[in-house]
């Protein structure tokens, strides 16, 4: 930990992060190796990685490199910084440079673990330190949800346009132009009601069903969007008044 920086030796870990499982490899300056174990991505397999390396650090100073700190090894990222432990982030492209380089080497989860401490190693001074921005998090989410909707939306339009064309080609003479319109939606829907129980044809039937359940569909996506933008705003205003980005102390 950052507080026996000073008068103890550097250890640099590589961590190789996947969705079950992580690879830990420990080296210091002359390459030998310190630690080395594989542990488990939930919260009993972190929480032993932290204790372990709690143990490690009274020993020596950690620098700790992920590749996948944001996506894979995002759970540990967080993990190991609570603890106080200065984390780097490995750009996979620089794993994959340092494996083309390195001659024999043979692909393992162990292997690249290696790979991720020797890269943290030899260009500490230069890599990023992972940073975690929860009020952006937080707000990110919701953009992302947002997003969805709209897609999921705009796939449901396209959908309602050619059962539309099925049931009259002319279907925008009668409804109105903009399809997404709120009036037109309404205008759909109360069609649908009007004429679905009166139609006799077996198929103009099934379009009239088609038609309202898209229209009901587009609709709750309109609704969705509608509460996800107004949610977004209020926690906007709040969570960006005083936020503190996750990071380790003694920065």
């Amino acid at each position: 930990m950052s507080e026996n920086k000073s008068i103890q030796e550097e250890i640099y870990i590589g961590v190789d992060c996947h969705k079950e499982t992580h690879y830990l490899v420990a080296i210091d300056l002359r390459n030998q190796q310190k630690a080395s174990f594989q542990f488990t991505n939930t919260k009993k397999g972190l929480t032993s990685c932290v204790n372990k390396l709690k143990a490690l650090s009274k020993k020596a100073h950690l620098n700790i490199g992920l590749e996948g700190a944001y996506g894979l090894g995002k759970h540990l990222a967080k993990y190991l910084i609570e603890a106080r432990f200065e984390v780097y982030e490995i750009n996979s492209a620089l794993t994959k440079s340092r494996r083309c380089r390195t001659s024999g080497w043979s692909k393992s989860d162990p292997g690249d673990a290696l790979i991720v401490a020797k890269i943290l190693r030899d260009d500490v001074n230069q890599l990023p330190k992972v940073i975690f921005n929860n009020a952006n998090e937080a707000i990110g989410k919701i953009t992302k949800l947002r997003q969805d909707f709209v897609l999921i939306r705009t796939e449901n339009l396209n959908k309602l346009h050619a059962r539309l064309l099925e049931l009259d080609p002319e279907y925008k003479q009668v409804g109105g132009k903009n399809i997404g319109a709120k009036s037109t939606l309404n205008f759909w829907l109360e069609y649908c009601d009007n004429h679905h129980d009166k139609e006799k044809d077996i198929y103009k039937k099934s379009i009239l069903l088609c038609v309202k359940t898209l229209v009901v569909a587009i609709q709750n996506c309109d609704q969705n969007i509608f509460n996800l933008e107004k949610q977004w705003m209020i926690m906007k205003q709040r969570i960006l008044k005083d936020y503190k980005p996750l990071q380790a102390s003694g920065e």
